[in-house]
């Protein structure tokens, strides 16, 4: 079995991945609210992050849907301290 250290090395390269993936994605969220404020529309959508964790709930078996609902809720959560 790998050492210790090496597991930690290898969460550690894999949190800094999540970290990248995170920047952009909220890059990607700031243009979404202008393009919403831009054109009139609702800056939340309920609708939309209840179909995005039935999605990736689907695509799963390491997740419970519950787990994913927690995750996303805070990536969501993030996201909408963004407003004005």
């Amino acid at each position: 079995m790998a050492e210790l250290k090496d597991l930690r090395g290898n969460i550690d390269e894999i949190d800094s991945a999540i970290l990248q993936l995170l920047e952009q994605r909220r890059e990607l969220v700031c243009d979404i609210f202008e393009y919403k404020k831009e054109n009139g529309l609702s800056l939340q959508d309920h609708v939309r992050e209840k179909e995005l964790v039935d999605s990736l709930s689907e695509r799963t078996k390491r997740f419970s849907k519950e787990e994913l609902k927690d995750i996303w809720s805070a990536i969501i959560t993030s996201s909408y301290k963004l407003l004005p």
